[in-house]
């Protein structure tokens, strides 16, 4: 393993002549990129950002291949292959509907536990580009299954890669790149997870037509699209180099450094990133020499971690949760089948466009004062949909509630999503950085695995019924302070 002296911040005392020349780099390359206006940071930064948006359509891949699957709840070829009639409705059962998805949940909180245990000794590359061939293979129970029992299988086979993928998007693309643009490049995942719905979205309308098993069994087959080029630039792209300066493999690091920076930068300026990134590490490592998760629990950090995983609940309780099932709850609050499709489609295809408009409201305003200005217009909205739930159902009520959640959305995918990873991938630090990352999403799961049970129930005839009504129960009465996460 390569050395570098020892970056020993000291209290008691002067730095060496080594030290405070480390010192001295560290902070030209901090001032360096503060210095930078966005595009000027963007330019010089092209090959980072490229990297960073690369591993982030992972969660394109994920969400595409779960909307897939919840969408099939109100598809009349998937139900009249699994469903079962109750009260004279064919419906896929709310039991049936919750073990799916409670499987994913499952299968994604393995996924958390062991990339963020691993991140730290073999780096993201190595566990991503393995994760990326455990999808593939999974993928085969979604294909071919023969009953709903393959299906769970397949979401909890499936849900240990896409929680993997969960934690390294975030945690990559937060270290790839400077300070300056890790909003933008953060922000870029809410888009891709948006993108994702809408490709799903897409796939699913086109196939609705089609006769039989086919309607659902494409959308599956089209999966398969995904792996082969994702692996490949995995395995193209480079390490993170605050992991490689945390391992000690310095050449490695500025090998990395110069891959992803324009052409003519300097040895000076490729040494002043290393003393920047290494600074950073000892000086976590000296606050506390420890990276567990316990650590996570410890002090400041403990404030960060709640911070963090609040973001992430606030996502499944501020109207999300009706989102992932946006077919079936359109269809309970009295539109056509091809209508709920319809209008799914257009609310996911609203991701790119606002989500864009999101990371320009950061150039004005604050991550945080952005997130719970959106969590609470959103919950106006959900409010609005569930009185109508209360009211005499007719034509006019039914388009009143599409009309109102169409709203909802666009508020939610313009301010919470995009910025919510903002804020997670800014407030931890970077020792514990993909620790923390794999707590929130743990919270987000757990949280959905609590939205997954009540949810079909909700929804489904035979069980509540509650229809419209269900919004209410997304009223998120989490406004967390976040003021001290803003960066403005």
């Amino acid at each position: 393993m390569e050395t570098n002296p020892p970056l020993n911040i000291k209290t008691d005392g002067r730095p060496n002549q080594h030290e405070a020349m480390l010192l001295e780099r560290a902070h030209a390359a901090n001032a360096a990129d503060h210095a930078l206006t966005w595009w000027k940071a963007i330019f010089k930064y092209r090959k980072a950002v490229f990297w960073a948006c690369i591993f982030s359509f992972t969660l394109t891949m994920q969400s595409a291949d779960a909307t897939s699957t919840t969408s099939f709840y109100g598809q009349t070829q998937f139900k009249e292959r699994f469903g079962t009639v109750d009260n004279g409705v064919l419906e896929i059962s709310a039991e049936w509907q919750t073990g799916i998805q409670q499987a994913m949940a499952v299968g994604e909180l393995i996924g958390l536990a062991v990339a963020g245990f691993m991140a730290d000794r073999f780096g993201w590359k190595p566990i991503l580009s393995g994760m990326m061939v455990w999808l593939t293979g999974s993928l085969f129970l979604f294909a071919f299954a023969q009953n709903l029992g393959m299906m769970v299988a397949a979401m909890v086979l499936c849900g240990i890669p896409w929680g993997a993928f969960q934690t390294g998007c975030i945690a990559y693309s937060s270290e790839m790149v400077p300070t300056c643009l890790r909003p933008f490049v953060t922000a870029w995942i809410g888009i891709c997870w948006g993108l994702g719905f809408f490709i799903g979205s897409l796939v699913n309308r086109g196939c609705l037509n089609l006769i039989g098993q086919w309607a659902w069994r494409v959308p599956f087959l089209v999966q398969f699209v995904w792996p082969l080029p994702l692996l490949i630039c995995f395995l193209l792209a480079p390490e993170s180099p605050y992991y490689l300066v945390r391992r000690g493999r310095y050449e490695d690091a500025r090998t990395t450094l110069r891959r992803i920076r324009q052409k003519d930068i300097t040895d000076e300026e490729i040494e002043q990133s290393i003393a920047l990134i290494d600074y950073t590490n000892k000086m976590e490592v000296q606050i506390k020499d420890s990276s567990s998760y316990a650590e996570c629990f410890r002090g400041k950090n403990r404030w960060r971690t709640e911070i963090v995983c609040i973001v992430q609940i606030a996502q499944t309780w501020g109207g999300n949760g009706i989102n992932v099932q946006t077919v079936q709850f359109l269809e309970q609050a009295g539109l056509s089948e091809q209508g709920a499709f319809d209008l799914n489609l257009i609310l996911n295809s609203q991701y790119l466009t606002f989500g864009l408009f999101c990371i320009w409201l950061m150039t004005k305003f604050g991550r945080a004062t952005i997130f719970t200005t959106g969590l609470i217009l959103s919950d106006v909205f959900l409010f609005a949909i569930g009185i109508l739930g209360c009211v005499e159902q007719s034509t006019a009520v039914s388009n009143a509630v599409g009309s109102l959640l169409l709203v909802s959305t666009v508020i939610y995918i313009s301010t919470v999503a995009p910025s919510s990873y903002t804020i997670i991938g800014e407030v931890p630090s970077g020792k514990l950085r993909a620790k923390m990352v794999s707590l929130a999403r743990v919270a987000f799961n757990v949280s959905s695995l609590i939205s997954n049970v009540l949810l079909p129930k909700m929804l489904t005839g035979g069980s509540w019924n509650l229809g419209a009504k269900t919004a209410f129960m997304f009223v998120s009465v989490l406004t967390p302070d976040l003021s001290p996460a803003d960066s403005r």
